[in-house]
């Protein structure tokens, strides 16, 4: 994780590990899909719904995941999901390893997600 939490340098180092993907490497983005305490369930649900949407959804094209993912900060769920953005990043990472092709979510409840890209 870089110190400046910053949305684009992350998505530039997930683009610079794309290549280890052909090398049968695994690349694990782990955080949280939430990271705040007091917000009630239902808001981190909303938080969630654009989460997957935003990683999941195939109709998307990879330009337009990156951008979701870049305009992230901007989406008015995003507070109900993350205090601080370092627990999100990881998730940003292993999208952009994956040239933001669409994930499938393996496992969520209100607090974390397991969202895998081939």
């Amino acid at each position: 994780m870089k110190n400046n939490l910053d949305i684009a340098d992350h998505m530039r180092l997930g683009e610079a590990l794309k290549p280890l993907r052909g090398e049968d490497v695994l690349i694990i983005g782990s955080g949280f899909s939430t990271h705040r305490d007091g917000v009630p369930a239902k808001d981190r649900l909303r938080f969630l719904s654009w989460f997957h949407d935003t990683l999941t959804n195939k109709t998307y094209s990879p330009e337009k995941r990156k951008q979701l993912l870049l305009d992230s900060k901007s989406e008015p769920t995003f507070p109900f999901g993350h205090e601080r953005i370092d627990h999100f990043l990881p998730s940003v990472v292993a999208c952009a390893a994956a040239s933001y092709q669409p994930g499938v979510v393996l496992y969520e409840d209100s607090e974390m997600s397991h969202v895998r890209f081939d």
